[in-house]
């Protein structure tokens, strides 16, 4: 789960989202992890 910035319009985003608004990232789409995290759209 991942909270996005305020600035990022999640209308536009193919994930899921939660109760709280927190977008469910699946791990295929994780493409690096290290101070942050890239993700395919």
């Amino acid at each position: 789960l991942v909270d996005p910035h305020e600035e990022i319009s999640t209308r536009d985003l193919s994930f899921e989202q939660d109760s709280a608004g927190r977008l469910r990232v699946p791990v295929s789409r994780v493409q690096a992890v290290k101070d942050y995290i890239v993700v395919q759209r």
